[in-house]
């Protein structure tokens, strides 16, 4: 995806012998095309989407075709394993984008859902935001993601940013896993239940 010349890293030889082949600019695929391609997986995976699902993964997944297989992999495979229908709010839920009865309810503050959620785990701001991996730490880091996703206007790059600066793809995951674990695990949800009711001791913005 660079022109020969920007890759500096590469012996002087083999960059002159690809400046003398055929360049091609690859643009992502439009909207248009992004959609003929969710339909076109979803037939070859016998699961044809309702046409609202189709069309809510093909606008919210640019980046590439890869992405978008892999958002309608997750949306197939959330359904089958949660037994939910192909609806547009589970592929909103897959591809990180807001559902209006989520934007209804975001009205804390990012610091504070970080604060509540930490404060539950005993664990410190600074545990919550570092590089530890421990199986307590990335559990309350993914709630933290998971309540921050729903209960703040926080894009996913921003939650990132407030938590020691995660890339946007290991939010998402975050957030997933634990939308996913709320809907079968009934301690997580007790959890996320316990740490929400914390949430009210602090003012609304």
């Amino acid at each position: 995806d660079r022109h020969p010349k920007q890759l500096k890293k590469l012996d002087e030889r083999l960059r002159t012998r690809f400046e003398g082949g055929l360049l091609a600019d690859l643009q992502p695929p439009d909207a248009d095309t992004r959609l003929a391609i969710v339909q076109s997986k979803a037939r070859e995976q016998r699961s044809p989407l309702p046409p609202d699902v189709a069309q809510c993964l093909a606008e919210h997944t640019c980046a590439n075709v890869r992405e978008l297989e892999g958002a309608l992999t997750q949306v197939l495979a959330r359904a089958r394993l949660t037994r939910q229908p192909l609806t547009v709010d589970l592929a909103r839920q897959v591809v990180g984008v807001s559902t209006p009865a989520q934007q209804q309810r975001r009205n804390w503050k990012l610091e504070d859902i970080l604060e509540a959620t930490a404060t539950y785990h005993q664990l410190s701001l600074d545990d919550l935001v570092s590089r530890r991996r421990t199986k307590e730490v990335v559990r309350a880091r993914h709630i933290a993601i998971y309540l921050a996703r729903e209960a703040t206007d926080a894009s996913l790059p921003k939650i990132g940013e407030a938590l020691g600066g995660r890339k946007h793809s290991t939010v998402l995951h975050g957030y997933n896993k634990i939308a996913d674990g709320v809907e079968t695990d009934e301690t997580l949800r007790q959890e996320v239940g316990k740490i929400r009711q914390q949430l009210r001791l602090f003012p609304e913005t």
